[in-house]
């Protein structure tokens, strides 16, 4: 087989058979996957919303890096501008393409729904940058299998940054609590989509059409609500910015 060949030769990328393949119409519709240029308005709309949720929290993230010639810890910049800056340039990444696997969106936008609530939760519990650096350290070491340092203060009941709380808290709950329980219930099926039926059933004609716009749509209220998030705390837009942005299409997402 070539590809045996090229993988223990570590040939580079042909993007001739690239195209040919993976890139294949007949193919792609057995995927079940977004043509991209089927949807090309409200894949515009997603790529140029991420990419301003990244230019907003980007920019803040580089406006807090350094104090007085000093790079510092900022609490903005960990949990809200670096994280959405990250999510929103994956997400340019992924709408750029010819073909969209859902999964992808989804895994982005069910990380969206967690790190609003989250930030709204130790916002409104006034978690202190201390103990969310701790909970980072140890979520750290528990991710690349290192012995835990058993920081004094943190819940070990909870996955993650929810360590911070003293109480058991799981996304799930904060999704519903802040009133995105349908949606990240949405994603988290369409993450794990190869075991629904719908997705296993090939179809020479995709009769998907009204879904993936209702789903497209529903991205997209999402990034504004991120958008509209990260910039309460820097105030990048200004009002007749958020005033043009509401004056355009979305639907309702919150519970």
């Amino acid at each position: 087989m070539k590809e045996l060949e090229n993988f223990i030769n570590r040939a580079d990328i042909d993007k001739t058979i690239h195209n040919k393949i993976i890139n294949n119409n007949d193919f792609n519709k057995l995927s079940q996957k977004i043509r991209s240029d089927d949807y090309r308005e409200i894949i515009n709309q997603i790529y140029w919303m991420s990419m301003l949720v990244y230019r907003v929290s980007f920019t803040s993230y580089i406006d807090n890096l350094n104090i007085n010639n000093k790079t510092v810890i900022n609490k903005n910049n960990i949990l809200v501008y670096h994280p959405f800056s990250s999510i929103s340039s994956e997400m340019c990444r992924i709408v750029n393409d010819k073909y969209i696997y859902t999964s992808f969106l989804s895994v982005l936008s069910r990380q969206i729904i967690e790190q609003i609530c989250v930030v709204k939760e130790i916002e409104s519990e006034k978690i202190e940058l201390d103990k969310i650096v701790e909970a980072m350290i140890e979520s750290h070491n528990k991710h690349v299998g290192a012995q835990t340092l058993n920081i004094d203060g943190l819940n070990f009941n909870n996955e993650g940054l929810l360590k911070v709380f003293n109480t058991n808290r799981k996304y799930g709950n904060l999704a519903k609590k802040y009133s995105y329980h349908f949606l990240y219930n949405l994603f988290s099926g369409d993450i794990h989509h190869l075991s629904t039926i719908d997705k296993n059933i090939p179809k020479a004609v995709s009769n998907n059409a009204e879904y993936n716009n209702a789903y497209l749509l529903t991205v997209l209220s999402l990034l504004k609500d991120a958008l509209l998030f990260v910039n309460s705390f820097c105030n990048k837009l200004s009002a007749k910015d958020i005033k043009r942005i509401n004056e355009m299409k979305f639907i309702v997402i919150k519970d």
